[in-house]
């Protein structure tokens, strides 16, 4: 049912399943709907009329993201499109979604794959925004967990 209404015709309907796909990864069993998860927020990301479930969608990343522990069976086309956008990007709020999803993609990812969003990290702490700042500067704490010395 939730992979029909994630077919909609109506905007509103598919921005609001765009909200609650990580709350359906959570309860789902990764193991065996890692890739039909993947590729409906995948298509979330990539719409191709509705700004609104785009931005809902990367809002939202870091959550899904998280919900798969470790790197489990994640769609590599997800974790390019976060990069990319981010990188490509000098939109604030963008910048700010992206820096507030940024603690997943190293929780799930680990220290080992940290040189991936290393470049990324250091582009966002460029930014002369405050909302931006104020989140890279109250998660640092977790990175730090994350990464270790």
């Amino acid at each position: 049912m939730y992979n029909q209404l994630t077919l909609d015709p109506e905007e509103k309907v598919r921005k609001t399943c765009a909200d609650q796909v990580a709350e359906i990864a959570k309860v789902a069993s990764i193991e065996k709907q890692a890739e039909q998860l993947s590729q409906v927020y995948y298509r979330f990301l990539k719409d191709p009329t509705s700004k609104l479930v785009r931005g809902t969608a990367f809002q939202n990343i870091g959550p899904f993201i998280a919900a798969f522990k470790r790197g489990q069976d994640i769609d590599s086309k997800i974790i390019d499109f976060y990069v990319t956008t981010t990188e490509g990007s000098s939109n604030k709020d963008v910048c700010y979604h992206a820096s507030y999803n940024f603690p997943a993609f190293v929780l799930v990812f680990g220290p080992e794959d940290w040189p991936k969003f290393q470049s990324l990290y250091h582009k966002l702490t460029k930014i002369n925004d405050l909302r931006i700042k104020k989140t890279l500067s109250a998660s640092i704490h977790e990175l730090a967990k994350i990464l270790g010395p």
